[in-house]
């Protein structure tokens, strides 16, 4: 009898646990999961993680590397991470897979905080984690900060309890739950986050803090995260990406290259490197790269990566044939935000550093007067100098590669050699064998936009050059 009862009281229990497990998983904000479920489904090694705050998290991109080098990484970048937090993320992903190298970003070293002022956020990075001794220490030791006063965030309290078991934060979301609640998508881009707007601001050096030494718990957890993967074997590559700093900040980024040199690893200091453009490659004041400004950082990063680090080339390998597959959606999802956008300037940035080929039929020439527009283009390898009221064409490609400037179009049966490739005349003009869209009556700009030798856009933009202001302005989109 007692046997009996033992187990229909373990029965109960394990019944218990499991539906408890049930609506924890169900009512928990998917955000977590549809960062990082790819990096827990993966079995093969990883060759690099990115940690940091969200500016690696907006400004590097592992699908772009997997395609230009073959290299397989992953983001664990978060918005507000200061370096105790993406510490402890390291530590904790770590106890999955250990990296060839980690490219520690160290914003916010001149932080005392541990965790962002924003707790809800705090969720995303840890969340997807299962619990673990090490997610218990991490938990208690990020709350351990006296720099971050007792405060609510959307009803929730500042707790460790909180951040181990969701469901008492997370269980009145009974009437917000959707389709993604019980079927969660994941998003494809190995951790990065795309930020698709354009922000104009100025970069202004300032040295008036040069020299300065920080002493804050930013520069012990940076140093810790350096000297844990050291401890590993896992070799170190620090940066500071580009934003728009004040004296305070740029100071940091100094005192973190001698940080980098004390322990023998690498430093990347953006702020003196001309990798992007500070008036189109931003989608904030904050300094979150845009998407034309992450692909820049990237490049550059894969580009250093690749010299230095002797990281292999997975394509092509069966262990990494879900990384082949999902960079085909993954591009098909950058098909999807290009042919959904209807903001001209956001439309041209997002061509540039893609591996697409555009032609910009320009009906009106005033496009040219607007300087936003001219840096855009320019960006697009466009020599806009050439750009005159006798502009008929402008092709571009692949993402900038090269481009040219057409004063008149080919007749039928004839041939253009461009730098940008052979224009063919006919009812329908070609590039390169490969038929382009032909502008319609009242388009004032038509662009018409290839991937892989097949139309994937063709975007018809309406404006109006308001002189008051010197930008155009636009009143229209059709495709």
């Amino acid at each position: 009898m007692k046997t009996k009862r033992f187990l229909s009281c373990l029965a109960a229990l394990c019944l218990t646990g499991a539906l408890l497990w049930g609506l924890t998983w169900l009512t928990q904000k998917k955000d977590s999961y549809a960062k990082n479920a790819e990096f827990f489904e993966q079995k093969a090694d990883y060759d690099v993680f990115f940690i940091g705050s969200s500016r690696p998290m907006n400004g590097i991109f592992p699908m772009e590397l997997w395609e230009d080098h073959g290299f397989v990484s992953y983001n664990w970048a978060q918005a507000g991470h200061p370096p105790p937090a993406y510490y402890w993320v390291m530590r904790l992903a770590l106890d999955y897979k250990q990296p060839k190298l980690m490219v520690i970003d160290c914003y916010g070293m001149h932080f005392d905080a541990k965790t962002t002022a924003v707790f809800g956020l705090m969720h995303i990075s840890m969340d997807s984690f299962p619990l673990s001794l090490n997610k218990i220490r991490a938990v208690r030791d990020m709350l351990d900060d006296p720099a971050m006063t007792e405060e609510f965030n959307e009803g929730e309290r500042r707790s460790a309890f909180n951040l181990l078991w969701t469901f008492p934060v997370f269980h009145s979301r009974w009437s917000q739950l959707t389709e993604e609640d019980y079927q969660p998508q994941k998003n494809l881009t190995r951790g990065a986050i795309a930020n698709n707007e354009i922000y104009g601001g100025e970069f202004v050096p300032d040295d008036s803090e040069k020299g300065a030494v920080f002493d804050t718990v930013g520069v012990k957890y940076l140093r810790r995260a350096i000297e844990e993967c050291q401890s590993r074997g896992i070799e170190v590559l620090v940066t500071f990406l580009p934003l728009y700093a004040d004296a305070h900040q740029q100071a940091a980024a100094e005192y973190a290259g001698k940080i980098a040199a004390e322990y023998g690893v690498d430093y990347l200091n953006f702020f003196d490197l001309d990798v992007v453009n500070y008036h189109i490659d931003f989608a904030d004041s904050a300094g979150h790269l845009n998407t034309a400004g992450a692909r820049k950082v990237t490049e550059y990063l894969g580009n250093y990566i690749a010299g230095r680090y002797g990281i292999p080339d997975h394509r092509g390998e069966e262990a990494y044939a879900d990384w082949a597959r999902d960079h085909q959606l993954y591009t098909q999802k950058k098909n999807e935000t290009l042919r959904a956008e209807e903001d001209l300037y956001r439309y041209l940035m997002l061509l540039e550093r893609d591996a697409v080929d555009a032609a910009l039929f320009v009906r009106d020439t005033e496009l040219f007067r607007d300087p936003i527009a001219a840096e855009l283009l320019a960006a697009l390898g466009v020599e806009t100098e050439q750009c005159t009221a006798e502009t008929k064409l402008i092709l571009i490609r692949h993402g900038g590669e090269s481009a040219a400037v057409l004063d008149r179009l080919p007749q039928p049966g004839e041939t253009l050699e461009t730098a940008a490739g052979t224009l063919g005349g006919g009812e329908d003009l070609t590039l390169d064998g490969v038929c382009l869209a032909s502008p319609a009556e009242g388009d004032d700009l038509c662009v018409s936009v290839l991937r892989g030798g097949e139309q994937i856009d063709c975007a018809r933009f309406r404006y109006t050059f308001d002189a008051s202001r010197g930008v155009v302005s636009q009143y229209g989109v059709s495709r």
